[in-house]
């Protein structure tokens, strides 16, 4: 989607002082949740030495390995307590959490490097994070009741399966977008175990209750040498690694499926990406004026033109 792609981390970008990305070099390996992954099912554990909450999260691959029962089966990597690199071959378990990296183009991120404050976080996109405060939850719920709240054409995509299912797939749920003093909300159902959960500021609620969750801009990290952005936090838990019987290819994974086919679009439906590319060229601005006006169904094919027209005028020209 505009030549950005949506990745896990690697465990090379974590450990691999060679392929380490500058983010983890400064920054550590762990990472704190959001509500919203906290709500839909994400393991979280108190560490007040280390970190006051933190969130294990998947990384990219997977191995062959030996079980329990000494039966050869698939485990795949993930970043467990105090950010160790750890491994479970319960692939199709739904605890662990999705923190996103973006692949990103040159001209995009010479515009997020641009747009940032310090060169090291940077706002870009959008995703349901933190639950609304007690007031606000009684004003919106209040409002949804009286049919009165403004939809808008956003919405979020999770996984519907309960969180402690490990052999049902991927089942899609939307949620709409609604608009409420200038901010934007949906209203979520709670998937986690227990019939109570906590939230990162400590309020108590209970899952038998909707929830109201802001939509807000995601921090990312930069790493410039990669022209890659890795979220600052966990976003979402509730996915499976893969379903039965566990694929071979990353690309075949239900992960692969879910962040490609649902994350990327959702984090990335209100960007005006017009405003990361230069205009240089008469033809350039001509495009940039047609794609303001045409359907989403076309604009990938005219993003596609842009691009190339600015790889064609990126070109040293020939001396005649």
């Amino acid at each position: 989607m505009y030549d950005i792609e949506i990745d896990l981390p690697e465990e090379k970008e974590i450990f691999d002082d060679l392929n380490k990305l500058e983010i983890f070099r400064k920054h550590r390996v762990s990472a704190n949740p959001t509500d919203l992954a906290i709500l839909t099912g994400g393991d979280y554990v108190y560490d007040t030495f280390y970190n006051p909450r933190r969130q294990d999260y998947f990384l990219k691959g997977s191995r062959n390995t030996i079980n329990r029962e000494g039966k050869e089966c698939k485990a795949y990597y993930y970043i467990g307590e105090r950010g160790k690199l750890s491994s479970t071959y319960k692939l199709n378990g739904r605890q662990k959490s999705v923190r996103p990296i973006l692949r990103v183009p040159d001209g995009i991120m010479k515009k997020l490097i641009e747009k940032s404050k310090d060169g090291i976080l940077v706002k870009f996109g959008i995703y349901p994070q933190n639950a609304a405060d007690n007031n606000t939850q009684i004003l919106l719920e209040n409002e949804y009741n009286k049919g009165s709240l403004k939809k808008t054409s956003l919405s979020f995509t999770f996984d519907k399966t309960n969180c402690a299912e490990e052999n049902i797939s991927f089942t899609p749920i939307k949620y709409k977008v609604y608009e409420f003093n200038n901010k934007k909300y949906i209203r979520l159902k709670p998937n986690n175990f227990s019939q109570e959960y906590t939230l990162i500021d400590e309020r108590v609620g209970y899952s038998s209750k909707p929830i109201w969750i802001e939509v807000s801009p995601v921090y990312w990290y930069i790493d410039k040498k990669t022209n890659s952005l890795i979220s600052r936090k966990c976003l979402l838990s509730g996915i499976r690694y893969d379903k039965q019987p566990f694929s071979d290819k990353f690309e075949q994974t239900e992960i692969y499926e879910f962040i490609n086919k649902y994350m990327l679009q959702d984090l990335l439906q209100k960007i005006n990406i017009n405003k990361y590319i230069d205009m240089t060229d008469d033809r350039l601005s001509i495009l940039k004026d047609i794609i303001e006006d045409i359907s989403e169904e076309d604009k990938e094919e005219y993003l596609k033109a842009l691009y190339q027209l600015k790889d064609e005028l990126s070109k040293p020209k020939k001396r005649k």
